[in-house]
């Protein structure tokens, strides 16, 4: 699963990666007031969901944008995409 590195991501360390990726991507004024779909692996999506819906909901009031948050358990745990939702195009 690590493809031979030897190491794997918490979920702590997928959950802050994240969060600093979303306070980009919010930050970015192409994307002001568009909402947005996180796709994560299941197992983050528990992590976002339970210990880090807060630190989220923060994102969301600063920036008012909402976002919206889908498990697809064919992603590498470590893997993760941003959507814009209005036009279904992942933000690189």
């Amino acid at each position: 699963y690590c493809n031979g590195s030897g190491r794997v991501k918490s979920l702590v360390s997928l959950s802050v990666e994240i969060q600093r990726r979303l306070n980009s991507v919010v930050r970015d004024k192409r994307y002001k007031d568009i909402p947005l779909r996180v796709i994560v692996h299941p197992e983050v999506l528990t992590r976002l969901r339970d210990e880090d819906e807060m630190l989220l909901r923060e994102i969301e009031t600063k920036s008012s944008v909402e976002l919206s948050f889908r498990a697809d358990s064919t992603l590498h745990y470590e893997e993760f995409k941003l959507i814009d939702t209005e036009t279904g195009q992942e933000l690189k």
